[in-house]
């Protein structure tokens, strides 16, 4: 959670895709040395559309 109680979502993948050898080699290590940030819109829409299809199925 943020400071003001708001909640946050972490352990998101900043980057990260194929581009050529040169840019985005698709390797383990090229996946590893992205950067890790909270609230990137790749993490958070795919939580909530997880959580309509939950409120669907209540």
């Amino acid at each position: 959670r943020n400071e003001d109680g708001s909640p946050r979502l972490g352990g998101i993948c900043l980057v990260a895709g194929l581009g050529g050898a040169q840019h985005r080699d698709g390797s383990l290590e090229y996946y590893f040395s992205e950067p890790v940030v909270e609230n990137e819109a790749k993490g958070v829409a795919p939580l909530i559309l997880a959580y309509t299809e939950l409120l669907r199925l209540n």
